[in-house]
């Protein structure tokens, strides 16, 4: 197999790993009795925990589901101490939408952040691959300059040769 194939096997591997974890993340923040950890993640999913792990977002997606749980279960306990109070619920949701907020603003931050590391690593890239291509060129220039010099000189020695010879 070639690099290029071998990138696009990874790449299909990798996308058909994250909507399996997708997939398995949104059946465990649907279902309560399921534990949120990353090894119930593991058998949800059917990867191995190392790989949920190394990717971070799965492992941020579970401590989301945890501390929403841990709103569900605040708001349930309000609810049995008191009646339900309208401003309440709309307080809850209001910080519940603040945490969600919060942590998507977080990671648009850091996929900026990264956005800007990799523009900077390409144009540094490109600028580097401009300078070799062009010192590539003029040492092509400079080789065949010199293989035409060469072939002067043997039309030389071979004329020289032949003079002597007669």
């Amino acid at each position: 197999m070639t690099a290029r194939e071998f990138d696009k096997k990874n790449k299909e591997d990798l996308d058909r790993n994250t909507a399996i974890l997708t997939d398995a993340l949104m059946k465990m923040a649907g279902d309560s009795k399921i534990k949120a950890t990353i090894s119930e993640l593991s058998r949800l999913s059917g990867l191995h925990r190392n790989t949920i792990r190394d990717r971070r977002w799965p492992v941020e997606r579970i401590n989301a589901i945890k501390k929403s749980r841990k709103l569900d279960v605040y708001r349930q306990k309000m609810e049995k101490e008191e009646s339900v109070d309208p401003l309440s619920v709309l307080s809850d949701r209001l910080e519940a939408s603040r945490v969600e907020v919060i942590h998507w603003f977080n990671k648009y931050l850091a996929a900026e952040k990264n956005n800007r590391t990799t523009e900077g690593q390409l144009a540094l890239m490109k600028s580097s691959r401009d300078t070799y291509m062009e010192s590539s060129r003029k040492a092509r220039q400079e080789v065949w300059e010199k293989e035409a010099e060469i072939e002067k000189l043997r039309g030389v020695i071979q004329v020289l040769e032949s003079a002597r010879a007669e």
